[in-house]
């Protein structure tokens, strides 16, 4: 195997390092001949030349070595990292070792005897299109000849949009009509401006940083709130950015954020069940109103957006939209609203939260006159008694027989509890009375043991003659009745 390695062969650029600490460790530098010299040149410059000739464009290699010119013709390449110079001085060759990086086609040009010639019919085109693409890798030096600047990149963004708020993107480089490049494909052929496109990269990689609602990948696919904030938010500073071209294909949807204050109206409506009324929650922004379903799931499963089916999006971070939540919480864990959301005659708190809540309440006509009588509950308006009662209440039975009328009036259940023989069956029977008095003709239902059937006819014969009139008996057996009278079930 032979010791000896001639430069001509030296592929690697770490010749030079190990040549720059080689005296710092006592390694002189010697020629293997008396009759030659050797050094190592403190710097070194190259550059292409292009000149107009008789026969078309000249183009050739120029060298500087520390400064002075040197003959192309006694300059040989080092790999793609360096060169040396031969003088040959008599019997004495001086050889002169420099490091210069060495791109294409300087490597070929110096190993070309002459200069290369490129035909008239040829020239425009290497001009235009080849000598820029050189002039990106090494010095060019063209006396007389327009030459274009290297084309800069452009960032090609493609964005394709598809249906149920999907996208998928993808960034690549292009220079001028070429195939796009990968955005992190290495630049294996030297003829991209590196320079250029880390300067591109570190704008674009800011602004993705600071509008999209998901870290900058190269590539990728959104859904949901992350397609519709690219979208709102990205794309549009991307497509006025320089340097950068965005490519849309697909239908893009009208993606909007809504910003403005949430504004909250709650009603109750009527329901077949007289005891409870439908809830209605509507929700608006910027005009916009919102589908009562959407939001309360949202607002059930903790979600910090809303996207609705058109493209409108908006936070759920708002505060009254937080409290709304919060109560929505609360009241779904009642078995009633497995149906969907209610309330009761009988829930006036949680009324009253809903009302703080909302912009705008408007409960049912029932509804109002139920929680307005309720909230002044500790002062019961006194009811007139019935026309065809037939006797005197005491205070207390008053007393009693104007909260039972007061229940009736506002459609409520109640008790009214005493003690044994105070009258509670004449307060009854009086309330039937008063709503015979105001028009009431569905029958009355009294659930009683049958020890006490007789107490109630009499009762009814004694105090309101014409209700017993219309009362009659009936068995199991029997539907309907349209009367008032008393009747047992056995």
């Amino acid at each position: 195997m032979s010791e000896w390695l001639t430069l001509d062969d030296v592929e690697s650029s770490l010749l030079w390092p190990h040549l720059a600490t080689a005296p710092a460790h006592g390694i002189p530098l010697v020629a293997t001949k008396r009759s030659t010299t050797v050094a190592v040149a403190g710097d070194a410059r190259v550059a292409v030349v292009a000149r107009p000739s008789t026969g078309g464009l000249e183009i050739a290699t120029v060298v500087a070595i520390d400064g002075e010119p040197a003959d192309p013709a006694s300059v040989r390449a080092i790999g793609r990292s360096g060169v040396y110079r031969f003088a040959v001085h008599g019997e004495r060759i001086d050889l002169t070792l420099a490091a210069v990086p060495l791109a294409d086609p300087v490597p070929a040009l110096l190993a070309s005897k002459e200069p290369v010639t490129v035909p008239d019919d040829e020239a425009g085109e290497f001009v235009a299109v080849h000598l820029p693409r050189i002039a990106r890798r090494v010095a060019v030096e063209a006396p007389g000849i327009d030459v274009p600047p290297p084309t800069r990149p452009t960032l090609v963004v493609s964005v394709r949009f598809a249906p149920s708020h999907r996208l998928d993107y993808e960034l690549a480089w292009r220079y001028g009509e070429t195939e796009p490049l990968g955005y992190d494909a290495p630049d294996t052929a030297g003829d991209r401006d590196e320079r250029a496109e880390h300067e591109i990269r570190a704008r674009i990689e800011a602004l993705w940083r600071d509008a999209s609602p998901v870290g900058f990948a190269a590539a990728g696919s959104l859904t949901g709130l992350d397609a519709a904030e690219f979208a709102t938010h990205l794309l549009p500073p991307l497509e006025s950015a320089a340097d950068v071209l965005v490519q849309i294909s697909g239908t893009r949807p009208r993606y909007r954020e809504l910003t403005g204050d949430p504004r909250i109206e709650v009603t109750t409506v009527e329901s077949a069940d007289a005891d409870w009324f439908d809830l209605g929650v509507v929700v608006s922004i910027d005009g916009r109103r919102i589908p009562f379903a959407s939001l309360f799931t949202a607002l059930a499963r903790g979600r910090k957006k809303l996207l609705l089916s058109d493209g409108a999006y908006f936070s759920l971070s708002h505060p009254s939209l937080g409290r709304l939540r919060d109560l929505i919480e609360e009241a779904s864990e009642l078995d009633e609203w497995e149906a969907g959301p209610r309330i009761s005659r009988h829930q006036t708190d949680l009324w009253a939260d809903f009302e703080d809540v909302a912009d705008e309440a408007m409960p049912a006509v029932s509804w109002r006159a139920t929680v307005e009588a309720l909230r002044s509950v500790d002062a019961i308006p006194p009811s007139a008694l019935p026309t065809g009662l037939q006797a005197e209440l005491r205070p207390y039975q008053r007393a009693g027989y104007d909260w039972l009328a007061f229940l009736w009036t506002h459609r409520l259940g109640g008790i009214l509890a005493d003690d044994m023989g105070l009258g509670k069956t004449l307060q009854m029977l009086s309330l039937v009375a008063k709503t015979r008095d105001d028009g009431e003709r569905r029958p009355f239902l009294v659930v009683a043991p049958t020890s006490v059937l007789s107490t109630w006819r009499s009762e009814a014969a004694r105090f309101n003659p014409r209700a017993a009139r219309r009362g009659r008996r009936r068995d199991e057996r029997e539907a309907r009745d349209d009367g008032d009278g008393c009747r047992g079930i056995r």
